[in-house]
């Protein structure tokens, strides 16, 4: 990206950001503001919720206590216990007055879902039963249904309480003849104990109160925009928006509370009143889910539901979801206003950087400048003038260095002249010199010491060949640069046995072993180079090695990124660790050896020719040049 396309994006950026970050944290600030009402909202709700619920059961103590204090319900408790039969028929006539008065209260409040009243003889037996037919409608119970209810615990906990206490039985299904009703009817009762004159006790009157129906007429249930959960004092679900979960401590599969949110077990297990809970878990419903105890039993103060009203972020976001529109929008505009300003500052600033772009893009080309900005007086003025100077000079500059290359190139045409002549003159009378000590050694008289003349000869014949070998190296080097050749895909391996027949009889006779890896890929290589690097490896390591019977190993390694790389090792012989780094360099050879010293920088030579990497490391004793090959089919010339 260009400097000057740079400047304006950090520009523009700068202003966005800041704007940004300004307008994120007003709204942040606004949301926290906002998610702290809402929860103080949803808490005034529950405590509301809560008190309505406390009231409603007030008043179905208020009806219970009522219908108990009725003079009706003590003359049939009396009449009950009598033994004449004037007492019994007067009975009659009074139950079935207390009845009716029972049908009314049914009819009163239609939550009310069975009235009855309870004698203290035969275990409890019903007096008088009022229940709701399947019309809704009351109807009394016969009297051959009547059961006896002594061993409920509401009967006996109303016994147990003082005068007019209300005892609430536990929120459960109800039952008839021992068995669950079904469909299931959730059921709160409520029981007051009715006594005689003496205080001693008649009977028990007790109110059955619908639970799910009144909770749901009483929250509304059906149109709440908001889900509704209530549990007993164990954390077992009375009511809750999936009714599966409702009352499982009675069907034989719990659900509680607790289970659900850990978190919740404090308000069963401490003095903890409320508890609000972040819904981000739950992947289904996302929210704040308030609790709070409900102390609904003045008379059992150890008794208690927990109301629970959960809010989604939909339903506590509805209000504000406009408030928030018009903020995004204003602060839209705002962003939009600050990144145009931004825009037309930044082009302003960039313009003459873009002139200065362009005239070195001309410049480069070799084109016509445009007019610089050097009349600015600022830090780009500065820079224009200094680029007019640089053009200037790069011009001159350029004049000269073409002059010194014109007559560079005459210097290596006269020096490459100069190194055949050379070459080719020093060859000559190297070979005439090895022919006269031939003949001169064969034309020695026989008194002369034959031995040391022909040690003598011998070195100078030697000479003569390790001059003609370096002269032979050196036109093979400086021959590399010129040679123009085909890559082609080539086996490698059968390369290789091209070139060991050379070295047969010398291998055979140390008793090499001679390895090759596996060579599965067939490199583009210029195959006459490759001969002669292989050739200079197989040679070198045969002069660098001094005992027999070693490994001569020819490998090829397949590397991390799938390309090759190939190698020649060898046993035996080892390079000191300040010696590596001299290996591949021109003439480099150690006294006791043959050769002319230029045989690895050809291979060097060679592996730079085919644009790829030489390297040689030693472990132990053996030493392994390894090399990869660069370039492709299509690099079809090395020079």
């Amino acid at each position: 990206m260009h400097a000057v396309n740079r400047i304006r994006l950090l520009t523009c950026g700068a202003v966005l950001v800041t704007a940004l970050v300004i307008g994120l944290i007003s709204l942040g600030g606004f949301r926290a503001l906002v998610n702290e009402q809402q929860r103080l909202s949803l808490e005034d709700l529950v405590q509301s919720e809560s008190r309505r619920l406390e009231l409603a059961l007030h008043e179905l103590s208020n009806d219970v206590r009522l219908l108990a204090s009725l003079p009706m319900t003590n003359f049939v408790a009396e009449s009950a216990i009598a033994d004449d039969e004037a007492a019994t028929a007067q009975g009659d006539r009074n139950r079935t007055y207390l009845a009716d008065i029972f049908a009314e209260a049914l009819h009163a409040k239609l939550y009310y879902e069975q009235i009855r009243f309870i004698g203290v003889k035969n275990d409890g037996k019903e007096i008088v039963r009022v229940d709701r037919d399947g019309g809704g409608l009351p109807l009394r119970v016969s009297d051959v249904r009547l059961q006896p209810k002594g061993g409920r615990d509401y009967f006996l906990g109303a016994m147990r309480m003082p005068p007019s206490g209300v005892f609430f039985s536990r929120i459960d299904l109800n039952r008839e003849h021992g068995e669950i009703e079904v469909p299931h009817r959730p059921m709160l009762r409520a029981a007051v104990r009715v006594n005689s004159a003496e205080g001693e006790p008649l009977g028990v009157v007790v109110v059955n109160l619908h639970i799910g129906r009144f909770l749901a007429d009483l929250y509304d249930l059906e149109n709440q925009p908001h889900d509704f959960y209530i549990t007993n004092s164990d954390g077992d679900y009375l009511l809750h928006p999936d009714p599966a979960k409702t009352y499982g401590f009675d069907l034989g599969t719990p659900h509680r509370l607790q289970d659900e949110h850990p978190e919740a077990t404090a308000l069963y297990e401490s003095d903890a009143r409320s508890l609000t809970i972040q819904l981000t878990d739950d992947t289904a419903y996302k929210g704040l889910l308030h609790y709070r105890k409900a102390e609904l039993f003045k008379d059992d103060p150890q008794r208690y539901v927990v109301l629970g009203v959960a809010a989604s972020d939909e339903a506590l976001n509805k209000g504000m979801s406009g408030v928030f529109r018009r903020a995004v929008g204003v602060t839209t505009l705002l962003i939009g206003a600050a990144v145009l300003v931004g825009v037309i500052a930044g082009r302003m600033q960039t313009r003459p950087l873009e002139t200065l772009t362009s005239a070195a893009q001309k410049l480069a080309q070799g084109e016509a400048m445009p007019t610089l900005p050097t009349r600015l007086n600022d830090e780009v003025g500065d820079l224009a003038r200094a680029f007019k100077q640089m053009a200037d000079t790069i011009r001159q500059k350029e004049a000269e260095l073409r002059e010194s290359n014109s007559r560079l190139e005459i210097a290596n045409e006269d020096l490459e002249h100069f190194v055949h002549i050379a070459a080719h003159d020093l060859r000559e009378p190297l070979r005439k010199q090895r022919n006269l000590i031939d003949l001169i050694s064969e034309d020695l008289p026989t008194g002369s010491n034959p031995e040391e003349t022909e040690e003598l000869l011998g070195c100078v014949s030697k000479c003569s060949l390790d001059m003609q070998a370096l002269i032979d190296d050196f036109r093979a080097l400086s021959h590399l640069k010129e040679s123009h050749l085909a890559r082609e895909p080539v086996a490698l391996d059968a390369l290789i046995s091209e070139v060991l027949p050379t070295y047969e009889e010398e291998l055979s006779e140390r008793n090499v072993v001679v390895r090759f890896d596996e060579f599965q890929a067939r490199p583009h290589v210029y195959p006459g180079l490759v001969s002669r690097l292989y050739d200079n490896l197989i040679r070198n390591a045969l002069r660098h090695t001094q005992i027999d019977g070693f490994t001569l190993a020819f490998t090829a390694t397949q590397l991390e990124d799938h390309s090759w790389q190939y190698g020649v090792s060898n046993t035996g012989s080892s390079i000191p660790d300040g010696k590596r780094n001299e290996f591949f360099k021109l003439f480099r050879k150690s006294a006791d050896s043959e050769g002319s010293g230029v045989g690895l920088s050809i291979c060097k030579k060679i592996i730079d020719r085919h644009r790829g990497k030489i390297a040689v490391d030693s472990e132990g004793s053996t030493v392994h040049v390894r090399f990869t090959f660069g370039g492709g089919a299509d690099d079809d010339k090395i020079g």
